[in-house]
């Protein structure tokens, strides 16, 4: 039997696991983040979505991967990409930037 390899449907696969055992620990973290933005600027997912990209760099604060380039690297972006990503969803929030991490990071997992 010939396999054949499509390493984009291979992430998009690897993403989906991630999203269903990080959201199996963290049932409530696009509730709980939400609540760290005013309604307008509320994190909406696109129907059969899990996690998008947003999310899942904040996922991967809340599980410890702080590192820009580490996290660059597990979601196969450019480092500076990380940082638009991180930088736009901070400058929305309610809280003040130095504390936006921290907060994701006391979300309480099941």
């Amino acid at each position: 039997m010939v396999y054949s390899i499509d390493p984009r449907k291979d992430k998009e696969e690897l993403l989906r696991n991630f999203d269903k055992i990080f959201l199996k620990l963290f049932p409530n973290f696009v509730r709980d983040i939400n609540t760290l933005f005013p309604p307008e600027d509320q994190i909406i997912l696109k129907n059969g979505e899990l996690l998008n990209t947003d999310l899942r760099i904040f996922a991967l604060i809340r599980i410890g991967i702080t590192e820009t380039e580490k996290i660059a690297q597990i979601l196969e972006y450019a480092v500076k990409t990380i940082y638009s990503y991180k930088t736009r969803l901070k400058n929305k929030a309610l809280v003040p930037n130095e504390v936006f991490e921290e907060r994701v990071m006391n979300f309480r997992t099941v």
